[in-house]
């Protein structure tokens, strides 16, 4: 079983906030970095045009949570390996988008919001060609993962379906998803409070090798 990727996510308000968040070894040590719906928001889609130029090695994603094909037009153009749809789409806009981004070499996943997804839907979902999910824990929740979450996550992953998490990871988390086949785990806070982000970082991927393997 592949090890999980570990995702940092840009919700700066600045792109010079999410430059210095990147800083001091941060946007090095992490697999994945994200572009934030919120830095997005505050700075338009150059923000991912900047990012990717400073990280060109590094997987990128755009969170821009895409409702409208012209909206992923323009995204895609900016080059992320990975762009989120939101699970609100009509079918008809998930297909566009998927297929514009196979076109360019790129792919989509789509972001659960509320209610707007179902069992059924990741199959519609899945016969259109998406690979990629995200399964985010609402903080209206409140708590920690527990054991609905993670049956709620192998179910998901059981669909044969790449599954990113989100909401509230953190170092104490990953013995709690220990074992699934979860392709990326997504941190905010969490390593951006922490005294040394980069340290943080390189302390979960090494604990996530100590559960997954290399």
């Amino acid at each position: 079983m592949a090890r999980p990727l570990l995702q940092v996510a840009l919700d700066n308000k600045s792109l010079e906030e999410a430059i210095d968040t990147l800083g001091n070894g941060l946007g090095e040590t992490v697999d994945i970095i994200e572009c934030g719906t919120y830095l997005i928001m505050m700075e338009g889609i150059r923000a991912i045009r900047l990012i990717r130029r400073m990280y060109p090695h590094k997987m990128m994603v755009a969170d821009f949570k895409l409702i409208l094909p012209q909206f992923g037009s323009a995204v895609l153009a900016e080059g992320a390996e990975l762009n989120t749809i939101n699970s609100t789409c009509l079918d008809i806009t998930v297909q566009k988008i998927h297929d514009e981004a196979v076109s360019r070499g790129q792919k989509v996943e789509i972001e659960f919001y509320g209610d707007a997804w179902s069992f059924e839907k990741l199959e519609q979902w899945k016969a259109m060609g998406i690979e990629h999910v995200i399964y985010t824990r609402p903080r209206v929740l409140g708590g920690d993962w527990g054991e609905k979450d993670v049956k709620l996550v192998k179910r998901i992953c059981d669909m044969g379906l790449k599954v990113t998490v989100a909401g509230g990871i953190s170092y104490k988390t990953l013995d709690v998803l220990a074992g699934l086949p979860i392709f990326a785990l997504i941190c905010g806070r969490s390593l951006y409070n922490a005294e040394s982000p980069a340290a943080e970082a390189r302390r979960m991927i090494d604990r996530i090798k100590e559960i997954w393997g290399e």
